[in-house]
């Protein structure tokens, strides 16, 4: 797992395949959370297209407490996640396309790194 800072407003965070430790996903995820708190940005990439999929315990941990509201957090976080196409693929059509809302996070699911860097630039321009 890598992370990037960039100029552009949000931060980008790229999973590389294999294995992972809970406590490194939890350390780079509290990394990612205090950056953006600091530079007052709320958007994160994700880019999934080589990750081996969250376990269970992984989800939690991001879902009930990484995400968790009453945690310092940079307000209202918006997330685009790049997912391998033959994941995408396997999506149902409306949540290829579909923005989400989970807890704290409005979300969008995409299967190319340009497009969700521009839905992260378009959301900074409308706001």
């Amino acid at each position: 797992m890598e992370h990037h800072w960039l100029g552009s407003g949000h931060l980008e965070i790229e999973y590389y395949p294999g294995p992972r430790r809970l406590a490194d996903l939890q350390n780079l995820l509290g990394h990612a959370k205090q950056r953006l708190i600091v530079t007052g940005w709320n958007k994160l990439l994700g880019d999934q297209r080589h990750m081996a999929p969250f376990t269970a315990e992984e989800q939690h941990w991001v879902t009930a407490l990484w995400l968790n509201v009453s945690q310092p957090r940079p307000g209202n976080l918006f997330g685009a996640a790049v997912l391998a196409p033959d994941v995408f693929a396997e999506l149902p059509v409306p949540a290829q396309t579909a923005e989400a809302q989970v807890l704290a996070m409005r979300y969008r699911l995409f299967n190319d790194l340009t497009l969700a860097r521009w839905w992260l630039r378009e959301l900074r321009l409308r706001k």
